[in-house]
């Protein structure tokens, strides 16, 4: 596909239909959308001479306020590449901790690396290219951003629900703020700092200015959304014993009176101690995969490049089960703008995975990166419709334009490398080596085809890729509809490898066997070129394709981390203690089903849930492992269990899953702290 502009009447394949009767007015209206696009793209070109602007958001790629240097990481390689783009050289390619994610700038003096698998940020010296300091977390970061005045760096951590706030002075964490589930992209002002929620499309809007003194409270705790924490928040959580320790919803900072129980008389405590509680915007129940937020030039609005999930379509198709958007946040009022979300599919071509974005200086055009399709839609901000389509490298998940916004450079995470694009033109006009991808070539190549919605093998019309609901190998946190089937919640790859079979109902017993899903849900040509696949059980499918074992090795090399909250080989809490013994209790019979040190019998069981009328493949279900659970609700196979306690108690009422009855509301609470801690060593527990 050639990377140049067009208008929005050459590529609104969606609504061509529609437009065909009556002839004469769809070429009126034709003629009018050309005339309005090309008004909308002739002024950029001038203005951008007039123009400068740095975006304030995280993201795998960053440039200095100058343009003189650009920063982009390398999840693969461990690394951070510091290039010069005038001269299109890479200065230095530094290591840092394991798994960057993304990178922000302190003006042109340091830059901030978030590294997810390590738990670190790590900082580099700009002036000297050296690690001048690495900064312990908290559990998976992902996105950082630095404050306009340079005097915080922001580090949202997905793993742990919170916010490191960093002091750059001292380069210290001086303060941690509670948010809510999977924080990940950033956005700050002088003011407030926006954060993504991966999979729920919330936005937490959290006022900094009191920093580090007033910490603000932005958990879970304020059901109401009323913007505090209050008696009412609380008298809906204390009306049932689940708050005590042990349970989703308890955390022991507001255990204030030490009881094992979050209560009232705790609550007034809690909001003496962090005061008011933070907004949050929902951009529907449907939003996922919110990874990114960008302000426009003005600071006025948020856009989100993120999916839509339709997972209460009854049948869903390709076509019709996810859907690549833009949503739009009014930021002087913190409400979600419905009537002014950008549906990608229909305004460009069909793309997957919007990833980041990012503003032209005068504002006029969005650049939305889309990481599944290998490809950027550019958007009018004003008519939003889109100008320009272009193809760049595989996988990428950073975009920045330059301050004066003629040229935007694109991290290709896996490729190694950075698309360099005319913005005037929309042609990339070079290609930069950003680092050597040393992985072994049919794990690179399983991993780009994991990744990727770019070729008809994988999906019909670059639609849907395995990452749109297995992103970074977990679980999307809904439930789908299948035919045949009935309500399926989506699983983790984690640690697959170790607990086949796969699926719920048991009906894969090699990763190959994924091949009947790409050729179904996705619709995809299949990578299996000679010929149909096998059967899920029995005949295996390994050795038909080279890239569906290359895909299959990438899945199955997927580890299910330990926890890090527990040193290895060091004590574990108490409560963690009581409840292995409440575990392994030949009365609960929990190993029957869960043995370590998988936590799977990989069996099929009728365990009662399995029964409901929406049901079509029960009673019999696949052993789920009880590994990652912290990650992975809701839970059951139909996703009707929202916590583990509903699991143990609410689902479980003829103890068919666990014989739980007898247990005491503390038993209860001390298994479900050892169900949530697992696995805690590298064998057994």
């Amino acid at each position: 596909m050639e990377n140049k502009p067009r208008t929005l009447i050459a590529w609104q394949t969606r609504g061509w239909r529609a437009w065909k009767r009556p002839r004469r007015s769809w070429l009126h209206f034709a003629s009018l959308a050309i005339l309005l696009a090309f008004l909308a793209t002739a002024p950029r070109q001038a203005s951008l001479q007039t123009y400068q602007f740095v975006k304030q958001s995280s993201s795998a790629i960053a440039i200095t306020d100058d343009g003189s240097r650009l920063l982009v990481v390398n999840p693969d390689s461990n690394s951070v590449s510091v290039m010069d783009p005038a001269a299109g050289e890479k200065l230095a390619e530094l290591t840092v901790g394991d798994d960057p994610r993304t990178v922000a700038l302190e003006g042109s003096a340091r830059a901030y690396v978030a590294n997810r698998g390590s738990n670190t940020v790590s900082v580099i010296d700009l002036s000297q290219l050296t690690i001048a300091a690495t900064i312990e977390v908290e559990q998976q970061p992902y996105g950082v951003v630095v404050a306009p005045g340079g005097d915080f760096a922001f580090v949202a951590n997905s793993g742990s629900d919170s916010i490191s706030v960093i002091e750059t002075t001292t380069l210290q964490v001086v303060a941690t703020i509670p948010v809510r589930d999977r924080p990940a992209g950033l956005a700050v002002t002088t003011d407030r700092l926006y954060v993504t929620h991966l999979l729920t499309g919330l936005v937490s809007v959290i006022d900094v200015t009191g920093l580090p003194e007033a910490v603000p409270y932005c958990g879970p705790l304020d059901f109401d959304r009323s913007g505090d924490v209050s008696v009412t928040d609380i008298m809906q959580v204390a009306s049932e014993w689940r708050c005590r320790c042990g349970d989703d919803c308890y955390d022991p900072r507001y255990d204030i009176d030490g009881d094992c129980d979050v209560d009232v008389v705790d609550i007034m405590l809690v909001t003496v101690l962090w005061g008011p509680a933070c907004p949050v915007i929902s951009t529907g129940s449907s939003s996922n995969l919110a990874q990114a937020i960008v302000l426009n030039t003005t600071e006025t609005q948020a856009y989100l490049p993120h999916i839509k999930s339709n997972s209460s379509n009854p049948a869903p198709l390709f076509d019709t089960s996810i859907f690549p958007v833009v949503s739009v946040i009014d930021l002087t009022t913190n409400q979600h703008l419905p009537a002014q979300l950008i549906s990608l599919d229909t305004v460009d071509v069909p793309v997957n995975m919007p990833f980041d974005a990012a503003f032209t200086p005068d504002g006029s055009q969005l650049w939305v990166l889309n990481a599944g399709s290998n490809d950027i839609s550019v958007l009018n901000t004003e008519l939003r419709v889109g100008v320009a389509h272009v193809v760049v490298g595989a996988n990428p998940r950073g975009i920045v334009l330059s301050p004066d916004g003629g040229t935007a450079y694109v991290n290709n995470t896996l490729d190694g490398t950075v698309s360099v694009i005319d913005t005037a033109t929309a042609e990339v006009t070079g290609v930069l080596t950003s680092t050597q991808l040393y992985l072994p070539p049919i794990y690179l190549r399983g991993k780009q085809l994991f990744n990727s919605a770019a070729r008809p093998e994988i999906t019909r019309d670059q639609w849907i890729s395995c990452a749109s609901c297995h992103f970074e190998g977990e679980m999307d946190g809904r439930t789908w509809n299948f035919p045949n089937l009935g309500p399926r919640n989506t699983t983790s790859l984690l640690g697959v490898i170790q607990t086949y079979p796969i699926n719920w109902q048991a009906d894969m017993d090699e990763t190959q066997d994924q091949e009947h899903f790409i050729r179904g849900l996705q619709a995809g040509s299949g990578l299996i070129t000679d010929g149909d696949p096998y059967p899920g059980r029995g005949m295996f499918n390994v050795g038909q394709s080279l890239e569906l074992d290359a895909l299959a090795t990438f899945v199955d090399s997927i580890p299910m981390p330990r926890n890090p909250d527990i040193p290895l080989g060091g004590p574990v809490p108490p409560e963690v203690e009581r409840g292995l013994l409440v575990f392994e209790s030949p009365a609960t019979q929990c190993t029957v089903c869960h043995p370590a040190p998988f936590y799977t019998d990989r069996q099929k069981h009728d365990v009662g849930t399995a029964d409901g009328p929406n049901e079509l493949a029960g009673p019999e279900i696949d052993t789920p492992t009880i590994r990652g659970l912290p990650h992975t609700a809701p839970y059951l196979h139909d996703g009707s269990a929202a916590t583990l306690y509903d699991v143990l108690v609410t689902t479980n009422p003829a103890d068919q899953h666990g014989v739980t009855s007898h247990l005491t509301p503390d038993e209860i609470a001390d298994l479900i702290a050892f169900m949530e801690v697992l696995p805690y060593l590298l064998i057994g527990y």
